[in-house]
Formats: structure tokens, sequence, C-alpha cells
């Protein structure tokens, strides 16, 4: 089996044909699949006793990190470390730091990594997608709009160009009427603040976010299932 991997954009330099790679994990194995596989292949060792001597292993690590040091064996090493900005007189501070592990591969684990082959497939389609609308002033879910209150849309990729025309926040009438929200205070790809608008009237609305695709540059609608209500 191989590892496959695909490109997209990099978002994260200024370059406009810069791509990243993107592991796409074939599946996530458990323990149990990890001690069925070693007791597969005629091991003398039981499940029951594989499960107690990793259970024992664990609880040795957890001590020995307790203990402050540090473990090397030939699958990883591990040792604490503490992130955080501290000044002279400092202590560590719960609400200012935080305390966690560095885990780095060993030769046992950068074998594997030797063997991996590698497949690169067909980039997979991104669509936008909108799981939720928050009504501040009612404190409702995916149910009333409060024309001229602050509101906010969750979701995925939804972020858009706030200079186009175009794209926006738009809500659809039963009639066919469309009022776009002028006021945004937050647009990202997973969250949306905004103003709804003030023209809205008593009645059913279609909430929806229109943006322009990266790739070929059509604009992508997004949706929220659920109707919303200005009572």
């Amino acid at each position: 089996m191989t590892v496959k991997y695909y490109l997209t954009l990099n978002d994260l330099t200024p370059a406009p044909d810069d791509y990243r790679a993107v592991v796409q994990v074939n599946d996530t194995k458990n323990l149990e699949y990890l001690i069925n596989k070693m007791i597969s292949r005629g091991s003398t060792v039981t499940k029951a006793e594989a499960l107690s001597t990793i259970e024992e292993y664990y609880v040795a690590l957890n001590e020995t990190l307790e203990e402050g040091h540090g473990i090397n064996t030939p699958v990883y090493s591990i040792a604490p470390k503490i992130k955080g900005v501290f000044y002279k007189d400092d202590r560590f501070d719960q609400s200012k730091h935080k305390l966690n592990l560095r885990l780095i591969a060993n030769d046992r684990l950068k074998n594997a990594l030797r063997n991996m082959k590698l497949e690169k497939v067909a980039t997979p389609q991104r669509v936008a997608y909108i799981k939720e609308y928050e009504d501040a002033a009612s404190s409702t879910v995916n149910s009333v709009l409060t024309p001229g209150e602050t509101a906010c849309i969750k979701g995925k990729m939804l972020r858009f160009d706030q200079t186009d025309p175009q794209q926006g926040i738009f809500f659809q009438a039963q009639n066919g009427n469309e009022f776009k929200a002028k006021t945004v205070l937050r647009n990202k790809p997973g969250e949306i603040i905004f103003t709804v608008p003030a023209a809205l009237k008593k009645g059913d609305y279609n909430l929806q976010v229109k943006k322009v695709r990266k790739e070929g540059g059509a604009i992508e609608t997004a949706t929220l299932a659920t109707t919303l209500t200005v009572q």
C-alpha cells in the first residue's frame, strides 16, 4: 500500500503558483490493531499478555517522565519542554506558560519512513460549507434572524473577497429578493461575524455565502440547509 498525497495551493507564501503537498492518510489504526498484527506473525505472546505488558510499559513511561527524566529508545526520544515568555523573576504560570513534550523519531521509526512508497493522487474537490448561523440578539442557532444586529456564521472555506461586489453574505427572500450584508467584522475560513441587513422584513430567508474559487475563478455558493426567519 502506498502513502497518497495531493497538491494544493500554498497560502503561506506570496507566490501565486506555489503548491504544497498534503498527505492523505489511508486509515488510522489503534493499539488493538497493532497487537493483532504482532501476534499474527506467529508470536508466542498472547493478546492478553501483550496488553498487560504494554500497560506496564505505559506506567513506567509516565513515571519516568514525572520524575523529570528524558527517555531515549530506538523508536523515539521524549523530553519535557516549556513554552511561553518568561521574565527574569518569573516562575511557571499555567495562565501564561505551557508544559509539553518534545518527541523525536529515532532509527526504528525512520526505517518505516525510508520504506514508504509515495503516490500522487488527484486533488479532492474542496467546497465551502455553512454549518450553522448564530443570532446574537436572540441567542438562537439556525432559527431566528434579527435585522440590524450582529450574527455569526460557522463552517469551512467561507472567507471571501470583500472588495468584490459579487462576493459576500446574502439573504434570499421567498419572493426572490436578495439582501447583502454590508458590515463584516470578521472574515475567516471557519467563521464570519457580520451585521444582519436592517432592511429585512418579516418572513423566511435562505442564507448564502458567495465567494470566488481560487481554482478557476468561478463563483461558489454555500447555502445554509435551514431556513431562517425574521419574526
